[in-house]
């Protein structure tokens, strides 16, 4: 009886170390990337992409957000070597129709903020490194798309993913309050 006592706490306890290093071990859920995100990078060229979500009417990185661009820098840099990283960040409000052309003008400086803020960590982690960023509370104006500027084109391609506007029901996917962050290897 003593024996049996004694194998079923050795049982009990290798069962417990087991489930333990299983959990442990388990890989760590990776962000999620909307299609249009992975449609975007694809027409941009772009080998690496996240996306990050901010607290409404903030500008600052979350801890989940700075670990989700570390990855993606951490995945690219053991792929190749880094040409240019771009940013697309949208304010509190989904891209501006034809019709509005631009959100009021605090949406439009959130947008900025966050852009800064991203730009900033990435160029402490990726010093060098060429980053464009992309303001999605305005959309570009007749000369831009006339010289298909970058701001136009990335623009197109985020329409012609199916990004949602200040005119769309909420049929398309949100953007609001998030960042797109590719990059592209030489």
């Amino acid at each position: 009886m003593r024996l049996v006592k004694s194998f079923s706490k050795v049982s009990l306890l290798s069962l417990s170390l087991l489930t333990l290093a299983a959990c442990h071990s388990a890989p760590k859920k990776a962000a999620t990337v909307s299609d249009e995100a992975k449609a975007v990078a694809q027409q941009n060229e772009a080998s690496y992409v996240t996306e990050i979500g901010f607290k409404k009417g903030s500008a600052g990185l979350s801890a989940s957000a700075k670990a989700s661009l570390d990855s993606m820098i951490e995945k690219a840099r053991t792929a190749g070597k880094l040409e240019e990283i771009k940013v697309i960040t949208w304010a509190d409000a989904e891209y501006p129709s034809e019709a509005a052309k631009q959100l009021p003008k605090a949406q439009r400086e959130l947008a900025g903020r966050r852009n800064t803020a991203i730009t900033k960590y990435l160029k402490d982690r990726a010093s060098g490194i060429d980053v464009d960023v992309y303001n999605m509370a305005e959309r570009p104006n007749s000369l831009e798309r006339l010289l298909s500027t970058s701001d136009a084109r990335i623009k197109r391609s985020l329409e012609s993913a199916g990004i949602a506007t200040t005119a769309h029901d909420l049929r398309f996917p949100e953007n609001a309050s998030k960042s797109m962050v590719m990059v592209i290897l030489e």
